[in-house]
């Protein structure tokens, strides 16, 4: 049913954002995060939300979506992005602005 489908949608936006964008850590570092629970907490509602908008969001302006589609913009864009990251992570590293830990 409709229902099961967005329990779904939000168990994988919360496996996403726990895996993929770093869970309960903030985006940025810094003084002025707190500790504590709320604090994390609210980081991870955060996340989910930007994921599950968006998840939703593609879902609403790409009705049926069609395997051959799918492959076709992971081949394309989403390899191209892997690239770009790869090689900036190569920058970071190799400038001396990231330490290899």
């Amino acid at each position: 049913s409709m229902g099961l489908a967005y329990i779904k949608l939000y168990v994988y936006a919360l496996m996403v954002s726990l895996v993929f964008l770093g869970g309960w850590l903030p985006i940025v570092s810094g003084e002025g995060v707190i500790g504590g629970f709320l604090i994390p907490s609210l980081i991870v509602i955060l996340k989910l939300t930007v994921v599950s908008l968006v998840a939703v969001f593609l879902r609403a302006v790409y009705g049926r979506y069609r395997v051959d589609q799918a492959i076709r913009i992971g081949w394309i864009h989403v390899f191209a992005l892997s690239i770009v990251s790869l090689v900036w992570s190569i920058i970071l590293v190799y400038g001396g602005w990231v330490r290899w830990a």
